[in-house]
């Protein structure tokens, strides 16, 4: 936190601490939990990162110093093919399933708010918690001072949470059994930590955050999906604006799924109305047709 707190490096630098198994153990059976933090560096304000020099003393060798079970991986890559080369194929455990939830923070997490976490981790380790393994996954989008480029570029699209320092993906593995257990847990976490990322303005919801405390048929019903959906914005101007950009580029909704934006009520009632009049019409040109046959 303390490095990408950093206004110098806020363009430059990016984090990724996870804090879960590793791939093959997990996949084997094997649960123990590791820290695992990667980070990229692209040199658009402070220039490259070579072994020696300022860039590395200042932001690298103090995690290079940290004794760990695992060696650290240092390697030069293209931009073009950066994302790629730290993406993961993540395979859990067989017969699990999991609940997942984020939160993004425009501010950087107080000392009280990582004990709090550090405790629910070691919570979830006990034989009892339901919660066979987690992937505590925390991301530093944003920066102090300026800001990185994510905060740089608010108001350019329709991205509401421009504003966010850390965000926080946390998924919760479990089997079929303990799954109400787990969702309580979920639920439980997200209730204690409102204060931190609950702002006026913000998303109550991202696509990565899982349903717990609502039927899992709501989201099957038209009815429910519009007021579901002002859950993932800002406001319901903001929803509504982005259905005026579907209406006229895709204004028969034909790429549709359950987080697509959709087309307007309006819209859909008129589509409606037109099916009702042509079955109407078929009817008459029958009993015509039998008519005629008499």
């Amino acid at each position: 936190m303390t490095l990408q707190r950093d206004p110098d490096a806020a363009r430059d630098l990016l984090m990724l601490l996870v804090v879960g198994p590793l791939e093959q153990s997990r996949v084997d059976g094997d649960y123990t939990p590791f820290i695992v933090v990667q980070v990229f560096w692209n040199g658009i304000v402070n220039g490259p990162l070579t072994e020696g020099n300022g860039n590395y003393l200042k932001y690298i060798k103090p995690l290079l110093d940290i004794t760990a079970p695992l060696n650290f991986v240092v390697a030069q890559v293209p931009l073009s093919i950066a994302a790629a080369t730290l993406t993961t194929d993540y395979r859990q455990a067989p017969n699990s399933r999991y609940h997942v939830h984020s939160m993004s923070m425009p501010q950087f997490p107080d000392d009280s708010f990582i004990d709090m976490y550090a405790n629910e981790l070691e919570g979830r380790m006990h034989a009892n918690s339901g919660v066979l393994y987690s992937s505590l996954q925390l991301q530093a989008y944003g920066g102090t001072g300026a800001g990185s480029q994510y905060n740089r570029n608010v108001g350019a699209n329709a991205f509401p949470t421009r504003d966010t320092m850390l965000h926080i993906d946390d998924w919760l593995y479990f089997e079929d059994a303990d799954e109400e257990l787990v969702r309580d847990r979920v639920n439980n976490i997200r209730e204690v930590t409102t204060k931190y990322w609950k702002v006026k303005g913000s998303a109550d919801n991202s696509f990565m955050t899982t349903t717990t405390s609502l039927p899992s048929d709501a989201y099957n019903k038209e009815v429910k999906r519009w007021k579901d959906l002002e859950e993932y914005f800002p406001s319901k101007e903001w929803l509504n604006k982005l259905v005026g950009v579907k209406r006229i580029v895709d204004e028969d909704d034909l790429f549709h799924s359950v987080l697509t934006i959709p087309v307007s009520k309006k819209k859909r009632t008129k589509s409606k109305s037109k099916k009702k009049r042509t079955k109407s019409k078929s009817k008459k040109e029958s009993k015509k047709t039998k008519s005629k046959a008499r």
